[in-house]
């Protein structure tokens, strides 16, 4: 797409989507563009060792990029996300990962790596380590999490950790997800949205989250070892929930009636 004279000087924020093969592109932007405050890139590439250039050509030439949103697939080492972090960590913003190989120097982050991350999004060959860490890095900013179709356990997130800041939560298709991992992510949070679609969640442990007092949308579908009890929990402490999704689940309905009762005559008093 052709840059404008008159976007080149007045535009702040841009969105550059589908780059491929060399950087050229990239560098030919940053040298046309008077002012880039926010970028969203996508990266698509089976090559991320030839971008290193054109990356510090945009540090160089914008210093004043305050927001970046990076999107990369790639089937390169993790070293390469490294090295991007190492030059925007505190601008970065958004990350989505989708990459083939080990996070191997994961944990080379150091806690004020990652001081303004508020989306974290990745499909990756991670291990429940390398996720409790990262997420240990960003906790006191991230906004919304998404880790799908992958072997997810309880040992994933880090105890010690709280996620104050934390809006949407999307594990679906975790199929070894339970309670026990997702909790502690959840918990003192202002969850709004959330997607468990297809996990071992059960909702036994959900007495330990009190009133979620934000969340609005839950997806349980396909959750086949939920239980009435933990649909019992949900109702009674998820007050401004609108949409709940229960299909494919073994939910009987049994103890829910009361609740239900309850709630139609909190409503008309």
């Amino acid at each position: 797409h052709r840059v404008e004279e008159e976007e080149k000087v007045y535009f702040k924020l841009w969105n550059i989507r589908n780059i491929q093969k060399e950087p050229k592109r990239l560098k030919k932007f940053c040298s046309e563009v008077k002012n880039v405050e926010g970028l969203r890139l996508t990266l698509e590439t089976l090559n991320c060792t030839t971008w290193t250039s054109g990356f510090q050509y945009l540090k160089k030439s914008h210093p004043e990029l305050k927001s970046l949103h990076l999107k990369v697939y790639s089937k390169e080492k993790f070293e390469f996300f490294l090295d991007l972090i190492q030059l925007f960590g505190l601008v970065l913003k958004g990350l989505n990962m989708v990459f083939v190989g080990s996070a191997e120097g994961l944990h080379q982050f150091q806690p004020d790596s990652l001081p303004c991350l508020e989306e974290l999004q990745f499909r990756s060959a991670f291990t429940d380590t390398d996720i409790a860490y990262l997420l240990s890095v960003c906790s006191s900013t991230l906004k919304v999490f998404e880790s799908r179709a992958m072997r997810r356990t309880e040992e994933f997130c880090c105890k010690d950790s709280s996620f104050p800041a934390l809006e949407s939560v999307n594990l679906s298709l975790c199929d070894r997800l339970s309670d026990k991992g997702l909790v502690p992510l959840i918990k003192q949070s202002r969850i709004i949205a959330l997607n468990v679609h297809r996990t071992s969640v059960t909702g036994m442990d959900f007495e330990q989250l009190g009133v979620l007092s934000c969340l609005s949308q839950l997806d349980l579908s396909h959750c086949k070892q939920f239980t009435d009890q933990g649909l019992c929990t949900i109702l009674k402490n998820c007050p401004v929930l609108e949409k709940l999704n229960l299909s494919e689940t073994n939910i009987t309905g049994n103890g829910v009636s009361h609740i239900c009762l309850a709630y139609l005559h909190s409503q008309l008093v």
